[in-house]
């Protein structure tokens, strides 16, 4: 553990993460994280739904320097990610944003450079500026709402996997907490089965519009998508470009190829598979359908989704 710094962290504690699993979690790791973060820290535990804003505007009130840590999952750090950046303003620069991955798949700590009793930790007190992904979309053109991303958005068969891996079946919900891979598998599995291609449009960053059958389109920052899958570009996290992977047209046994692939970290050099790096990009659906950020789903039409360059400090 690194020695302890003297700014005020601030330490938001899932309990409910990983199908309730994440109490036991924090409890096992709890005091050699404190004594690494002491002298000045503030722990809440919650379970979700949980509104962050009035404790972050009171530390940011109390604070003009300090850390705000998630000790939970991967949608627990995007729920308090999409909170805290719309406070923070000109802060951005002055606080520290970290991670303590008591969650299932834990994907954004990927790959794991440090682990605590098993359990991944981003709470360094060193912070380097980190690019994000920032969504707007609409479902009726009207009314336009806004996201951010740390590890991936996505859109068709990997968001519609998230969907049914967060709602839960007889099977998943006995399975995840002591089998996630096998989980993930399975959850993947049946959503092939119901899957249909999303007929849409891309329109480049200049301007070329594409219409295509889309079977799953990812767009990242971490290339580890879920479980074991992951793509094969490379990926830094300061050099003001997304990854955009897709995949289009694609049957039952192209699907099933392509996930063969991404659990071996390749995808791209095939048929039908789109892999290069952007600064933005627009999606048009003829349907309503699913976004997923970091594990939390949305639904959408449209969306522009392009990256926002050094715009968070985080832990190292």
């Amino acid at each position: 553990m690194k020695p302890p710094v003297s700014k005020t962290k601030l330490i938001f504690v899932n309990v409910a993460a990983n199908n309730n699993e994440g109490k036991k979690r924090w409890e096992r790791i709890e005091k050699q994280v404190v004594a690494s973060l002491l002298p000045a820290i503030e722990i809440v535990k919650y379970k979700p739904p949980f509104d962050f804003a009035p404790d972050i505007r009171r530390f940011l009130a109390a604070n003009e320097e300090g850390y705000i840590i998630s000790s939970g999952g991967d949608g627990s750090l995007n729920v308090l990610l999409n909170t805290l950046l719309p406070l923070m303003g000109e802060s951005r620069q002055r606080i520290g944003i970290g991670a303590i991955g008591i969650g299932s798949s834990n994907d954004f700590h990927k790959p794991f450079n440090r682990k605590l009793e098993g359990i991944p930790l981003r709470i360094d007190s060193h912070t380097s500026a980190v690019d994000i992904g920032q969504v707007d979309y609409t479902v009726d053109a009207k009314k336009w709402h806004r996201k951010y991303f740390l590890i991936n958005a996505s859109i068709g068969l990997i968001a519609n996997a998230n969907e049914l891996f967060n709602k839960g079946d007889f099977i998943i919900d006995r399975l995840k907490n002591r089998f996630l891979n096998t989980t993930i598998l399975y959850t993947a599995l049946k959503t092939i089965a119901t899957h249909r291609n999303m007929m849409g449009a891309l329109i480049q960053e200049n301007g070329h519009k594409e219409r295509v059958p889309l079977t799953n389109l990812s767009i990242i920052k971490n290339r580890h998508v879920s479980g074991e899958f992951m793509y094969d570009q490379k990926m830094e996290a300061d050099n003001g470009l997304l990854g955009l992977n897709y995949c289009y047209d694609l049957n039952r046994i192209g699907i099933l190829q392509a996930l063969s692939d991404l659990k071996r970290g390749r995808f791209s050099g095939k048929p039908k598979r789109v892999s290069t790096y952007i600064k933005s990009v627009e999606i048009e659906l003829d349907k309503i359908g699913s976004l997923e950020t970091d594990g939390e789903i949305t639904a959408i039409k449209k969306a522009k989704i392009s990256v926002l360059p050094k715009a968070i400090q985080l832990m190292n």
